[in-house]
């Protein structure tokens, strides 16, 4: 054990200690450091990554769990899947980037936690998750009547 190993160890504790980034920051300066620095904001290829695997995992989980049993195509499953990914992406998306963009969301170490935020952006992922449900729902109702009025095919064994 060298002393450069000992004095990594024990930065890198007392910089686990604290849970933010601006925490973090604020005990480097503490301790004379004047580095600065920021998470990077998710781009729109990592948020399309995040909508693509909750897609998958829904999409696994509805036609592994309800299967075709109760008569459900799987047309409609795959519709729901992609919904329900499409929702979590809104939601997630309506908390980080505003998160990012709204002064009324920042707030320093030791300050009141921005409860008016966490408010606005759930009725904000809420009204977009229902604007999102709303027009799948009306895409597999749709989809729904349009195969019920098509007449069943002829010949191969009917009588």
């Amino acid at each position: 054990m060298t002393i450069q190993w000992i004095q990594q160890t024990h930065s890198r504790g007392v910089l686990q200690c604290e849970l933010t980034d601006v925490a973090r920051n604020k005990r480097l300066g503490a301790l004379g450091f004047t580095v600065r620095w920021a998470r990077q904001r998710l781009t729109l290829n990592q948020i399309t990554l995040v909508f693509g695997l909750a897609g998958v995992v829904m999409l696994t989980g509805l036609v592994i769990g309800t299967g075709q049993a109760d008569g459900v195509g799987f047309s409609v499953l795959l519709a729901r899947a992609v919904m329900i990914a499409a929702n979590y992406s809104a939601a997630a998306a309506c908390v980080v980037l505003a998160k990012e963009r709204w002064k009324i969301a920042q707030f320093e170490s030791g300050e009141v936690r921005p409860v008016c935020f966490y408010l606005r952006a759930g009725v904000m992922a809420v009204a977009i998750g229902q604007g999102i449900s709303l027009g799948f729902n009306a895409v597999i109702a749709e989809h729904g009547r349009s195969a019920a009025c098509t007449p069943p095919s002829q010949g191969h064994g009917s009588v």
